[in-house]
């Protein structure tokens, strides 16, 4: 027994007997009806590793399907522990992933480019406010006073027909039969509900039933919604004549609510098929797709292509899915079309509907109904019941919550049970629910409480404060700071609603209008600029007296200077600084324009030098690859049109997010219940739990889809809108190890009255223990003010940023770019590599990777046996060149220079082109490690040398003149410590099936001295690589001991002259 069977044995012998069952049972459909806290992540992984062990498959036989890319590593590092290095054969995707990759795979059967792009939110903002100008001016979806009302709403609606697997075809026939039934049942249903409600009896309620049931009648959706709405009715017993007589006026305003929705929206509806039409036009005329668009293109082409669907078909034996009660329809329909081939297919689904909260994204309980019905001949049910998470109080006040439920899997599967017994009792305490009088002594209550458990001993890592939005978290955040209490905020962030990233931008945009006095004003109060405030004060005033704005001001030095302006040269040098980025926006690219802002305006050194320096830092660093991106697309951007789009983004409600920090890792989480799924914590506290914020929250948009439109759709006649939110407060609960608190306040932020929500009140008594706090001592109170007016504490800077740091370091994989860079100088590491600070790509970087593109291009066309093609080269490299950003000039220089070069090197080197190559060779997926340091790499060219020996040599292609380059090559070089590097991945892979004999640095332009072309070809000595692992785990260990911080630099680049 290899060590990794003897790992997976002892994880199996851990096991239940139902979770045994689920991972022995590996032929036909499985269900695993998984409750939170009952180790499904686990079964899956072990499930791999037993069909591997039983059968005769190979791991890229195995499809593993989830919801997250975390989830996906996750799964990963699992598998190895498991499988050992066959866990990177398993092919384990996102849905939308896994659609990418059979995009990508076969584009000629899509008929779309490699090439094709995801649209970004901005040009979806712009493509929908395009379409919407060109509607009628009397469209029902274009109100003349603001004809944009239904933009969010349009977009939201296409997205879901498509999460769904909607059809336009299919949205036409459906809609066609609501057009039938309205037509059909007009008369009917128009004359039951203008009935008074006195006068409405059983006869008036049974005659409108009989419309709907009538043999000859075609059955459609709609009948089926009245028929649900009915049959509510008649399935209850009444005790008296006035309960009944409600019960009548409910059933009425029942029906008449749905029918005049229906018939009201119909016309819209209709509309919507238009635009939905011209959209997806305009996507495949931009060369773009909506994301959701990966999954439908993927499902189609399975349906009509039996080839293509029999190829995956063929290559995933088993397939198994993650989470499964949150895919939608198109994901469900992608699964159904992967396992059709048999009666009874290899699928294994993992699932709670309990936890089914991402609605908003379609998914839906209907899902696990049609798969238990399609398999139900062959299907074997499983369900865990055994948690090992939380303590049987909090899992029966969890329970007797999502009972109320009328659409748990329970009430649709006979002899299933949704309730769970705690496997490990840790706690017999019982749910703990909190009373204020106001929302203020709610959160001071609160943060006291985490204060008082983490002094106590609790680590702070085992607390999480949990909230329905983002905007919940700012007062408790504020709190815990002054505190002193370390907290993780898990959001990502929207950078334009930062104070920082609001300088920076307002700074842009006084470039674009330098006339706007407010504006002007504004920016020279920017501390970052370090203008004297009485100076800008005295400014405001003049500028007032004469009615001059401030841009012709400042440039007025005489009118400064005679007024009694101090720092006169200040405002001088501005204004001549103002003019340069005016010249600087239109001469450069823009994201190269925008390093040069941030640089020269002292922006950059501000943060760098700001206590919060690697917030700022991210946040900064989000921008600007937002810049890029857009940049990328938009080639000839200019500076309004950023701003535009910025502006545009803004109006709209649409963010552009960073990722969230921790900068410490034992700190309390703040985060959303949604966010909250997945994780677990000793103490949890579910704030804010009043009515309108969970349960019975106001509706979302003005514009919705017409019911059944769902297949499979039950939930006809329940408040759906409850029992979403009873699930995500099911979700909440369940993460609590061992305690968790439920707080509210009766009165909100603007003291309003306001209730306890509705699952508060479902709670079984038993389960809870109750406390009124509404009486705050005069002691308290007081405290409580001086909290929130205290100034904010200082905070140990550095500390932090090495928290930070190690957070970067502690999963640290080194490349031979990193290594040299550190060799070079250790704040070029620290700021490129590490921090990742903001840097456009230089004119002979951009030339650099599209030679490196065309030269990858010419290559592969060789190999797949076509002829070499001059022509092919240069279309390839200009094409290339044409996707980097760069000006005008830039790029006819660049192109001209490019073709002159590549001209040469192809008539010198074609007689040497070989087939037997691989190219772009990743190890990334390899996990290298020497003497347990992570390395990886990626190799530019592999030629084969003898197939038998598998034996290769390694080709790395370089720009640039080779004569500047002879100490680069020599011994202790960058470039040969490069193939050094190169030899000790292929040399220490587990994965590699060849062995490197010898590498090349290939140059691709000629030396200027003899105008020849160079090629230098090495071995590596077994000293050389001794020498190479001696210097990898020495550098390794000053990362991983921060030494870069206090290491000087080189002194001589640009990053040495960074402050901070």
């Amino acid at each position: 027994m290899n060590n990794f069977d003897q790992v997976f044995h002892e994880q199996y012998e851990m096991l239940n007997s139902e979770q045994k069952e689920a991972v022995d049972s590996i032929e036909g459909p499985v269900m695993v009806l998984a409750g939170p806290g009952t180790g499904k992540t686990q079964i899956l992984a072990l499930r791999i590793a037993r069909i591997l062990q039983v059968t005769d498959m190979y791991p890229h036989n195995i499809l593993c399907l989830t919801f997250t890319e975390t989830g996906v590593v996750e799964m990963r590092k699992r598998l190895l522990k498991f499988i050992g290095p066959d866990a990177y054969h398993v092919r384990i995707y996102t849905f939308h992933s896994f659609c990418n990759d059979v995009l990508q795979d076969f584009p000629e059967k899509f008929l779309m480019k490699r090439d094709v792009q995801v649209i970004s939110d901005i040009d979806k903002i712009k493509i929908f406010q395009e379409i919407i100008d060109n509607l009628p001016v009397d469209s029902v979806l274009k109100p003349f006073s603001a004809p944009y009302f239904y933009r969010r709403d349009l977009e939201q609606l296409i997205s879901d027909l498509k999460r769904e697997s909607v059809s336009i075809e299919d949205f036409k026939l459906f809609l066609k039969e609501i057009e039938v039934f309205l037509k059909v049942n007009e008369q009917v249903i128009e004359e039951f509900i203008g009935i008074h409600g006195r006068s409405l009896n059983d006869e008036h309620i049974q005659t409108c039933y009989n419309c709907f049931i009538k043999e000859d009648l075609k059955k459609s959706n709609q009948i089926e919604v009245f028929k649900a709405i009915f049959r509510d009715f008649f399935n209850c017993e009444f005790e008296d004549e006035k309960l009944l007589k409600k019960a009548r006026t409910k059933l009425k305003n029942s029906v008449k609510d749905f029918w005049n929705r229906l018939k009201n929206n119909y016309p819209k509806h209709i509309a919507l098929i238009d635009i939905y039409e011209v959209y997806q036009k305009i996507l495949k005329e931009r060369g773009l797709i909506d994301f959701n668009d990966m999954i439908c293109f993927v499902v189609q082409k399975f349906k009509e292509d039996r080839d293509l669907l029999s190829y995956y078909q063929e290559q995933f034996q088993y397939v198994l899915i993650d989470e499964y009660q949150d895919t939608n329809g198109a994901q469900n329909e992608a699964i159904k079309l992967l396992g059709e081939f048999f009666e009874s297919p290899n699928v294994f689904v993992v699932g709670d509907d309990k936890q089914s909260i991402y609605r908003f994204q379609g998914a839906s309980l209907e899902n696990v109904l049609s798969f238990y019905k399609k398999f139900k001949t062959y299907l074997k049910l499983i369900k865990l019941k055994n948690n090992y998470r939380s303590s049987q109080n909090i899992l029966d006040a969890a329970h007797s919550v999502i009972s109320h439920n009328a659409h748990n899997i329970d009430n649709f599967i006979e002899g299933i049970s949704s309730s769970l017994e705690a496997a490990k009792e840790k706690s017999m305490q019982k749910v703990q629910i909190f009373e204020f009088d106001n929302i203020s002594e709610e959160n001071y209550f609160v943060a006291k409480k985490i204060e008082s458990l983490i002094k106590e001993g609790v680590n702070p890592n085992e607390i999480a404060v949990l909230y329905r939005n983002n905007s919940d978290s700012i007062e408790i955040a504020k709190l815990l700071e002054i505190m002193h209490v370390p907290f993780y905020l898990q959001i990502g962030e929207d950078i334009l609603k930062n104070l920082n990233i609001l300088k920076i931008l307002d700074l842009m945009e006084l470039l674009e209008n330098p006339w706007d006095s407010a504006l002007y004003f504004r920016v020279l109060n920017f501390d970052f600029l370090n203008f004297n405030f009485v100076d800008n004060a005295r400014l405001s005033l003049f500028a007032s007296k004469n009615k001059k704005t401030f841009f012709t001001l400042t440039q007025d030095v005489d009118f400064l200077r005679e007024n009694g302006i101090k720092f006169v040269d200040k405002y001088q040098e501005f204004s001549n600084y103002l003019a340069k980025w005016r010249s600087d926006s239109i001469n450069y690219v823009f994201s190269d324009f925008f390093e040069i802002l941030i640089k020269e305006s002292g922006y950059l050194d501000y943060i760098l030098k700001s206590e919060t320096k690697i917030e700022d830092l991210n946040r900064l660093k989000t921008l600007f690859e937002w810049i890029k991106e857009v940049n990328k697309i938009q080639k000839r951007m200019n500076l309004k049109q950023i701003l535009e789009d910025i502006e545009l983004l803004r109006k709209n409600n649409a963010a552009i997010l960073q990722e969230s920090l921790k900068l410490n890792k034992d700190a309390v989480t703040l985060m959303t219940t949604h966010r909250a799924k997945g994780t677990e914590f000793e103490h949890v506290f579910i704030i804010k739990c009043v009515d309108k914020h969970f349960g019975n929250s106001a509706e979302k948009g003005y514009l919705k889809l017409p019911r059944g439109i769902i297949k499979d759709d039950v939930s006809f006649n329940v408040q759906e809108k409850n029992e979403d939110e009873r699930r995500l407060f099911y979700v909440a609960m369940t993460r609590a190890k061992k305690c968790l608190y439920l707080t509210y306040a009766n009165k909100n932020e603007k003291n309003k009255m306001q209730a306890p929500c509705i699952f508060l009140v479902e709670i079984d008594e038993k389960f809870v223990e109750r406390h009124n706090e509404m009486e705050l001592s005069a002691d308290l109170s007081n405290r409580l003010e001086l909290f929130y007016v205290n100034k904010k504490a200082d905070k140990e800077v550095s500390s932090e940023i090495k928290d930070y740091l190690r957070t970067l370091t502690d999963n640290y994989v080194m490349s031979v770019t990193h290594l040299n860079n550190y060799l070079d100088c250790s704040k070029k590491f620290y700021y490129q590599n590490l921090l990742k600070v903001p840097s456009a790509k230089s004119k002979d970087a951009v030339f650099g990777t599209a030679v490196h593109e065309a030269l990858k291009d010419l290559l592969n066309s060789f190999k797949e046996g076509k002829l070499a093609d001059k022509e092919f080269f240069l279309q390839r490299f200009e094409y290339y060149l044409g996707k980097e950003v760069l000006t005008e000039q830039e790029f006819e220089d660049s192109l001209n220079y490019g073709k002159l070069h590549l001209c040469e090197y192809f008539d010198y080197y074609k007689k040497d082109l070989k087939p037997n190559i691989l190219l772009e060779y990743s190890f990334a997926g390899h996990g290298v490690n020497v003497d347990g340091l992570k390395i990886t790499g990626r190799l530019d060219k592999l030629e084969i040398l003898d197939n038998i020996k598998n034996t290769v040599h390694v080709v790395d292609f370089k720009t640039g003149n080779p004569d500047n380059k002879i100490s680069a090559l020599s011994m202790g070089g960058d470039y040969r410590r490069q193939i050094a590097f190169y030899q000790l991945l292929c040399d220490s892979s587990p994965r590699f099936p060849y062995k490197m004999v010898s590498g090349e640095i290939n140059f691709v332009q000629k030396s200027k001295k003899d105008n020849d072309f160079k090629n230098y070809r090495m071995e590596i000595s077994e000293q050389e690589l001794r020498d190479l692992k001696k210097m990898i785990g020495l550098v390794y260990e000053e990362i991983s001991r921060l030494y870069f911080l206090e290491k000087p630099g080189c002194g001589k680049c640009e990053w040495c002259e960074m402050k901070g």
